[in-house]
């Protein structure tokens, strides 16, 4: 019998023998029950206090290290032949590569280096790159040193840190001519308010491939003192690369991915949604999918799924690669997918845009459209867009059946035409041709 049980029966003896009378029980009871309640109430007033005070004893250290570092970071020079490359993947990919890989090929004397968030490197790079853990002494020391800073998203005006006058630096961002909202007009909270006033200070240029998107950009972040740099997206780059280069690179990504390159690939890719990010796409449809596909195009096919940088740990618990799905959302180099790939779906992400250049068959499915729209919201309606659109992943197989090539790359060529994209294979180029004359007048 349990203590409580034993409790429970002296209790009621006693109750019985008229030794305690009922009311003193429920008053006993009563008590019991306060003084738990307000000894929890304690430990958790103590935890909060231990706490209050932990973050008391940062605070001063916080202040600091800040007054630190901004006093180092003004006193090292700048260094005029250096090129510091920085992205949100932390990793050796999206426009930055692309600029470093050209100014590489020049062979200029140029020190460049790579900012990582991991410590080790997957991906082939020049031999004369030098990388940089990010957010490390090391890593505050080359971004006060280089004379040409170059993002793919707003990272240094968020850094909390100073940029000299002498220094340039260059945004790239990392979509081009997409169609859903960027963050800053859509949240516009305390921090995206603090961004964009950085942004401001900070920021010398910006990369576009159209007037379209100048002013998209002009909306978000950059308004006044930034100057627009219509050079393309060097990134892209790669679909103008003849078919030997292309078909290299596609059997890397295979031998990558332990692929067979007879088989051919189909990519997924969805967008990534604030406050949502724990969503698991629904890959039921998937068999067919793969059958319409083989209807239409012929040959066995593989799915790639990737979802967005900050759900590899989720998307390795979600996806197990098997014969038929891989799993690349940790693959660095979005553009080598994209080569790869002979078909795209996504539903709202703007990689499909990139991916328009190749001109190669790209789908969209529209998942939550309606909560989306309110949301996020498009610059321009969805149906705008040369892309067959199906309402559900159930539907997408008809879409594939009946896709009419002639028709889609027509469509295609007159979205660019309409928007005024300049990207044609040389983006890279005309990029750094700006960078060493940067370069050359300090």
């Amino acid at each position: 019998m349990s203590k409580g049980k034993i409790s429970s029966l002296f209790q009621k003896k006693a109750v019985e023998d008229g030794l305690v009378r009922p009311a003193f029980r429920l008053i006993h009871r009563a008590v019991v029950w306060l003084l738990r309640k307000l000894f929890k109430l304690v430990l958790k007033i103590y935890g909060l206090i231990h706490k209050l005070f932990l973050l008391a004893g940062r605070i001063p250290d916080h202040f600091i290290r800040k007054a630190a570092r901004y006093r180092q970071m003004r006193k090292i020079p700048v260094q005029n032949n250096k090129v510091l490359f920085l992205t949100f993947q932390g990793k050796y990919t999206c426009n930055a590569k692309y600029i470093a890989e050209e100014l590489a090929r020049r062979n200029k004397d140029i020190e460049m280096v790579w900012d990582l968030k991991s410590a080790h490197l997957d991906s082939e790079y020049p031999l004369s790159m030098r990388f940089v853990r990010h957010q490390t002494q090391d890593f505050y020391r080359e971004l006060a040193s280089a004379r040409v800073i170059i993002e793919n998203t707003n990272i240094v005006e968020q850094l909390d840190v100073p940029k000299k006058a002498e220094q340039i630096l260059i945004q790239t961002w990392h979509g081009s001519l997409g169609i859903k909202k960027l963050d800053a007009p859509v949240v516009m909270d305390r921090h995206w308010e603090n961004v964009c006033r950085e942004v401001e200070k900070k920021c010398d240029y910006v990369l576009t491939n159209s007037p379209w998107e100048e002013d998209v950009f002009h909306q978000a972040y950059w308004k006044q003192n930034v100057e627009m740099l219509r050079l393309g997206h060097s990134r892209n780059d790669v679909f103008y690369y003849d078919r030997k280069k292309q078909k290299q690179i596609r059997n890397r990504v295979c031998q990558s991915l332990g692929i067979d390159p007879g088989y051919k690939l189909f990519l997924i890719a969805p967008t990534h949604r604030e406050g949502i990010n724990d969503k698991k796409m629904d890959l039921s449809e998937i068999q067919n999918v793969l059958k319409a596909l083989h209807e239409r195009f012929g040959g066995k096919w593989i799915i790639l799924i990737r979802l967005h940088n900050r759900l590899v740990k989720k998307a390795k618990q979600w996806y197990r690669d098997t014969e038929r799905i891989r799993n690349v959302t940790d693959y660095p180099d979005m553009q080598e997918l994209m080569v790869a790939a002979d078909a795209g779906m996504t539903d709202y992400s703007s990689w499909i845009f990139d991916y328009m250049e190749s001109r190669k068959p790209g789908f969209i499915v529209e998942f939550d459209l309606a909560d989306f729209e309110n949301d996020r919201g498009f610059y321009y309606p969805i149906e705008s867009t040369p892309f067959p659109i199906a309402p559900t992943m159930a539907e997408l197989p008809e879409r594939i059946r009946e896709f009419d090539e002639e028709k889609y790359i027509r469509e295609t060529d007159a979205f660019l035409k309409e928007k005024g994209c300049v990207d044609d294979g040389h983006s890279a180029e005309r990029i750094v041709d700006r960078i060493l004359e940067l370069v050359e007048k300090g």
